[in-house]
């Protein structure tokens, strides 16, 4: 039975349309067919990966829980570094050029490998390298100092990883994105386990790096047949052609990321020094599995909203575009709302799962719900900045975002707030840029 016909059936005054409107739109079928791949996928791999984290905390209590969220969050930052922006510039151009230049197409997609095998190789050296004086100096524990050095192989094969998910997502391939996800998803559960019972945290971080490795090899699988169905060819001999790109797109995505990402991880640090503080963010961390958990469907709309509005804005049709843009922050705000409501109407229960020592601080998984909404939208309202060629723009705009919630930071740690004080910060310097990005889209670009 078709679509049309159960329309008619159940719903034809709203459906009906709908599908019709759906149908008679290549986009529109695009954007549904990858949010249906995108929600299959990752929800059973985001469901195994919850259940994965789950274990570990219980496995490792809420201290040592916090030390390797740390350690991961660390080696994370510094992924901001080694991928350069590549993956947002490869699935906006990939995606621009993947029917109309498919010469282009190739050449950037060899520009994104040799670039970020080159910077994620030099910066994983460094990383092992000063290990050692950031478990002494910053998280004040030289005994993390091995597994820190470990998590330098996971910064390397975490940046080549974020590359091949960017590449596909440029190619539109949801569903080769959801088998992997599938497929490492159920692997990962055993391993995790497995690895951190046995090893503590070193096993854990150990388990992160051999199912990242996973993904890969499984990623380049999908990445081949793809460049076979659209016969592109990776073009490395001629990537200097593209150079420009990495002024124009990659250079202020990699500051802005850099000022971002260091500024959380510095409010961590800020936190970690605080007494009690391993065991705060232990909960910070459950808090932020669960939010990741419950906002994998906005976050997933927001991956296929991206190539797609990039071809319609290839297109030269500013209405449509327009239109597609209002729409998708429409969508996104309604999902959003309604996957935090349990976040904050049950997040003393949500907390249990990961042990009875996590119950006591609901407060921080309410503060979570709300800061997802806001990052939404606020990953919403970006993306339309990058298609729009705003990004340098956008750099100015976060440094008064991290200006906001240092400051903020800062005073509610002195106020003996803990993890709650800097979740409150991050929402109001979200709140702030959102509102400095969405007033200059409406004035400038419009």
């Amino acid at each position: 039975m078709s679509l049309s016909t159960l329309a008619d059936r159940y719903c034809p005054s709203v459906c009906r349309p709908v599908l019709e409107r759906v149908q008679q739109s290549p986009i529109g079928k695009r954007i549904v067919s990858g949010t249906f791949w995108s929600v299959v996928g990752n929800g059973f791999g985001k469901v195994f990966t919850f259940i994965a984290m789950v274990l570990v905390a219980r496995i490792l209590g809420k201290e040592a829980f916090g030390e390797f969220g740390l350690v991961h969050s660390t080696a994370a930052m510094f992924v901001t570094f080694s991928s350069f922006g590549m993956g947002m510039t490869a699935t906006k151009y990939i995606a621009e050029f993947l029917h109309s230049d498919k010469e282009r197409a190739g050449r950037i997609i060899g520009l994104t490998y040799v670039f970020t095998f080159f910077t994620s190789f030099v910066v994983a050296i460094v990383f092992y390298l000063i290990s050692p004086w950031i478990c002494e100096t910053c998280l004040k524990n030289p005994q993390l100092t091995n597994v820190m050095r470990l998590a330098s192989g996971l910064l390397f094969m975490l940046t080549f990883m974020g590359t091949q998910t960017a590449v596909m997502t440029g190619f539109q391939d949801f569903r080769g994105l959801a088998i992997v996800a599938i497929i490492v998803g159920i692997l990962s559960l055993p391993i995790y386990t497995v690895s951190t019972y046995w090893f503590g945290i070193l096993g854990a971080v150990a388990a992160v790096i051999f199912c990242t490795g996973l993904n890969i090899l499984i990623n380049s699988m999908f990445i081949y047949r793809n460049t076979t169905k659209h016969q592109i060819r990776y073009l490395f001999s001629n990537t200097y052609k593209e150079i420009s790109i990495l002024w124009n797109s990659n250079l202020p995505l990699v500051i802005s990321g850099i000022l971002y990402v260091g500024m959380v991880w510095l409010v961590q640090m800020m936190l970690r020094i605080q007494p009690n503080g391993a065991a705060e963010l232990g909960e910070f961390y459950a808090a932020q599995n669960i939010q990741i958990a419950f906002f994998f469907l906005p976050t997933l709309l927001s991956t296929v909203f991206f190539p797609n509005l990039c071809e319609v804005g290839g297109m030269s049709q500013n209405s449509r575009y327009w239109t597609v843009v209002k729409k998708g922050l429409g969508l996104q705000t309604v999902i959003s709302l309604i996957l935090a409501l349990p976040m904050i109407m049950f997040p003393n229960f949500l907390m249990k799962l990961y042990g009875n020592e996590f119950i006591g601080n609901g407060l921080i998984l309410v503060t979570f719900g709300i800061w997802g909404i806001v990052n939404i939208l606020c990953i919403t309202v970006w993306q339309v900045m990058i298609d729009q060629k705003k990004a340098w723009i956008f750099v100015f705009f976060e440094l008064g975002e991290i200006i906001i919630s240092l400051t903020i930071t800062y005073f509610l740690l002195e106020k003996q707030w803990g993890n709650i004080g800097i979740v409150t910060s991050f929402i109001t310097g979200r709140i702030f840029i959102l509102i400095l990005m969405i007033f200059y889209l409406r004035k400038y670009t419009q």
